[in-house]
């Protein structure tokens, strides 16, 4: 069972460890169906290209019902009956909803009808109007299309390939209701991450062929926040409900006991998953793999993970858990790569014995609750 936890470098002080921020803590992918224990299966998510764990479930019309550790939107949710195995086409549930309206009943269902006579005595002459110039598509009297992410209140609102309205997906609300359309993800721009296929020139594209489009951001402090309000910017990039956060990162204990809050975007979102100490390692492992603890660079809070890569001390690494249990992928020098180092500090001051200096991490978590010896 594997995943990678995303980064979100953050500045690092003079003489400090810039860390990685977490995503998907507690999440994990899975290759084959032995990983997922007695009748389980190993299922594609359409997310991202990852599989994930799905357990037998009589409740659910598929048999099967995703996994806790299957991401944040899917746990818990019933596998789609009718998707192949495949489930939502993001991260945070299943965007291929029932449009909030269709076209049942509307006037545009069936076309107007008038007397054939009183039709013949207004018809143009053939001389004066050549044939065609008076016809017009239906879809040019609904008005201009709703661009991704503006609101709507069906999906004939919404412009682009096959859009919908997204009112309400999994008990979470969609404020003002939120245009998307699908996407390729082969038609994102490399340098800028947009794609061409979301209305608007201003989408990114969420998921495998086909995707969904979501409003492209940044954080509220970075040039292109969400600017709908009850909407935050989330990973990998889009604006989602508030709704869909279930904690706030830069609060110690905001998931209650024995659980820590993992940040999942660029703005105060956050994914609950289970506590652990840096420096203890006392994660239990995940559907039989070996887990890590690592520390949340918002609260120095520790967070249980499965273990992608074990690199060892001063080795290259890119996720969080590219770094063996008691390491974690810091940046140490804003022209050098991140690599990974060792916790220190802490309440006992874990001393360094790499021949380094214990700094706290980020400017945001002193030493004295968790460190990294690379200073």
């Amino acid at each position: 069972m594997i995943t990678r936890l995303a980064l979100f470098f953050l500045a690092a002080l003079a003489g400090g460890c810039a860390s990685a921020g977490n995503v998907g803590g507690g999440t994990a992918a899975c290759t084959s169906d032995d990983a997922c224990g007695p009748g389980g299966r190993c299922l594609a998510a359409d997310w991202g290209g990852a599989s994930y764990c799905a357990l037998p479930d009589g409740a659910c019309a598929s048999g099967y019902r995703w996994s806790p550790t299957a991401p944040f939107g899917l746990r818990g949710e019933c596998v789609d009956a009718g998707d192949g195995g495949g489930g939502g086409d993001m991260r945070r549930g299943d965007l291929a909803m029932t449009p909030s309206s269709d076209l049942a009943g509307s006037d545009l269902a069936s076309p107007p009808s008038m007397d054939l006579a009183a039709a013949q005595d207004l018809a143009v002459p053939a001389d004066l109007a050549p044939a065609g110039d008076l016809a017009m598509p239906i879809a040019d009297l609904a008005g201009p299309r709703a661009n991704t992410g503006e609101p709507c209140g069906k999906s004939l609102d919404c412009a682009g390939t096959k859009p919908s309205c997204f009112a309400n997906m999994n008990g979470t609300t969609w404020p003002g209701g939120y245009c998307s359309a699908q996407c390729d993800p082969a038609n994102t721009d490399p340098k800028t991450g947009l794609n061409r296929d979301c209305p608007g020139g201003h989408g990114i594209c969420v998921g495998q062929n086909p995707g969904q489009c979501l409003t492209a951001c940044t954080g509220m402090q970075g040039n292109d926040p969400c600017l709908r309000a009850n909407y935050l910017c989330f990973s990998p990039g889009g604006c989602e409900p508030t709704g869909l956060s279930m904690c706030d990162p830069t609060k110690p204990g905001s998931c209650g006991a024995s659980m820590t809050c993992v940040r999942v975007g660029d703005d105060n979102v956050g994914e609950c998953t289970p506590a652990c100490d840096p420096f203890k390692q006392n994660c239990a492992k995940l559907n039989n793999q070996p887990t890590a603890c690592y520390a949340s660079d918002d609260t120095g809070e520790g967070l249980c993970s499965n273990i992608y890569t074990p690199n060892g001390d001063g080795q290259a690494c890119t996720f969080l858990n590219d770094c063996a249990a008691g390491l974690g992928c810091f940046q140490l020098n804003q022209n050098v790569g991140p690599v990974c180092r060792p916790f220190c500090g802490g309440p006992n001051n874990v001393a360094c014995n790499n021949g380094k200096t214990c700094a706290g991490i980020n400017g945001n978590v002193p030493k004295a609750v968790v460190g990294c010896c690379g200073a």
